[in-house]
């Protein structure tokens, strides 16, 4: 009888996990569909709040992506509570520190971005993605020179960056170094030929430079990757004017 209770047991343990790693599976597969909500119900079901302070279950994973969908509905809060109990749950980990750092950038919480940016950088100095956060913390501030210098430190040591050379290409449009702003949109375009948002700021960069037929062609590219964008469209409408 003892030796069923104890095969009975494991059995109940194997389902448990085997349940617990598909719902998480499940929960992957509707985020990466981009139905939010749903993914967020399907972590809730298999999400067990009394394993929260044990790092080998499930919940850090769990948590970590029930973040990141808030964070896709712009749910900032209940995306920073998901961040926060990762935290606790690996002390050590940086991915929800450089993921908070980021989040709160978009949310324009800038000084919570950089605590967190901060928090990444005393232990990896080199972490890019955290000093491309002090150069968006910078901008927001006006200190475009500090900027710069955060974008360029990535590029030099990712040559492969197309978020920095992007980011680097608008501090220079706002500074109106046009020339050098198009060298480094350009460069971002051909690093991501998929992204709207680098084709619709070099397509602005040509219209600054007065380039217009090379904008109208830019800003074309970007509304195909991008047909519902209300930004492009209206940059569409002053770039066909080549006022």
């Amino acid at each position: 009888m003892i030796m069923q209770k104890m095969i009975f047991s494991v059995i109940m343990v194997f389902s448990l996990t085997v349940s617990l790693s598909a719902g998480y599976d499940e929960a992957l597969e509707l985020y990466n569909r981009g139905e939010y909500m749903k993914s967020i119900y399907a972590v809730a079901d298999v999400l067990l709040i009394e394993k929260d302070m044990d790092p080998s279950s499930e919940n850090y994973k769990l948590r970590f992506l029930a973040a990141h969908c808030h964070w896709r509905l712009g749910n900032y809060d209940k995306a920073m509570t998901h961040f926060i109990k990762t935290r606790e749950i690996r002390p050590d980990s940086l991915d929800p520190l450089i993921d908070m750092a980021l989040m709160n950038l978009e949310a324009n919480r800038n000084s919570h971005a950089e605590a967190y940016a901060k928090a990444v950088l005393d232990k990896d100095p080199k972490n890019s993605l955290a000093l491309y956060v002090y150069g968006g913390v910078m901008a927001s501030r006006g200190n475009y020179a500090a900027a710069q210098d955060y974008y360029q430190r990535i590029i030099a040591a990712e040559t492969e960056h197309y978020a920095a050379y992007n980011a680097l290409g608008k501090v220079l449009m706002i500074q109106k170094k046009y020339g050098n702003a198009e060298t480094a949109f350009a460069t971002a375009v051909a690093l991501n030929s998929n992204s709207a948002e680098v084709y619709n700021n070099l397509a602005i960069c040509y219209y600054r430079l007065e380039k217009i037929d090379l904008a109208k062609e830019t800003i074309e590219k970007a509304l195909t990757l991008d047909p519902d964008n209300d930004s492009i469209r209206r940059n569409k409408q002053l770039i066909d004017k080549g006022i």
